[in-house]
């Protein structure tokens, strides 16, 4: 069936009066959150309990900092780590649970035409720029963002560490809803920036306007209770995951 009717199936949203007006995409997006708004109290009022038992480890760092390679050091000890960036990249998926939402909001051309997963390069250009839209993304984002870390916790309850990998921990507040954070960090912001400058597609005016939307590396390392230097060898680092693993479970 055409992309559109499988959108409104997926929507499931009540029948709407097509002799008004047409709706502006400011009204759509305010809408929208509304809606998510009633549905996130709803979700709240039966929300899974966390247990206290576990250790929730905050994992961040400025883009080109070794945050990934350390998640997968942390994973390779055993801890379960939850990807912030692979759980939206999974909702934006075809089918994910935030594709409805999203078009919703924005319009069927922030879709890709032959899979009806979520563009990211046509959102982005979107909500990049304008942060009332921007804000308005991740308010309908995060509730299904939420969910997937509530379901990650409740999955793990047993464990005595979890992480929670997530890459603008301290610039969204995400601090209190863990109770330790390590900042991944080279120390050298001319490290930083030859490494992200070696990805593929990257410039100099992505990198700046990356680096923009996140607070200082010096700033995040004194707020940190770990920090996690990747300056060193592979091997140190290692060893450091493994002095903090240590020191959370005693």
């Amino acid at each position: 069936p055409p992309m559109t009717t499988r959108l409104a199936r997926r929507m499931r949203v009540g029948s709407t009066d097509r002799s008004r007006a047409p709706t502006t995409s400011t009204t759509r997006i305010t809408r929208t959150l509304a809606r998510i708004a009633r549905l996130s109290r709803a979700h709240r009022r039966a929300r899974v309990v966390m247990s206290r038992s576990t250790t929730r480890l905050g994992l961040t760092g400025s883009i080109g900092m070794g945050k990934s390679t350390v998640a997968a050091m942390f994973r390779d000890l055993g801890v379960a780590v939850m990807d912030a960036d692979a759980v939206v990249y999974d909702l934006y998926a075809p089918d994910g649970a935030a594709v409805a939402v999203v078009a919703e909001m924005f319009g069927d051309g922030v879709l890709d035409a032959a899979t009806g997963a979520i563009d990211r390069a046509k959102l982005g250009a979107i909500v990049i720029g304008d942060d009332a839209k921007m804000r308005a993304l991740e308010s309908a984002v995060h509730p299904l963002v939420e969910r997937a870390r509530e379901a990650f916790v409740e999955a793990h309850a047993n464990d005595d560490v979890v992480v929670f990998d997530i890459p603008l921990l301290y610039e969204k507040g995400y601090e209190a809803s863990v109770d330790a954070v390590c900042v991944v960090s080279t120390g050298d912001e001319a490290t930083q920036r030859a490494r992200v400058l070696k990805r593929d597609g990257m410039t100099e005016e992505k990198f700046n306007g990356i680096a923009a939307r996140q607070i200082p590396d010096a700033e995040k390392r004194a707020k940190a209770d770990y920090v996690i230097d990747t300056s060193c060898s592979l091997a140190q680092t290692r060893a450091r995951v493994e002095e903090i693993l240590s020191l959370v479970k005693s």
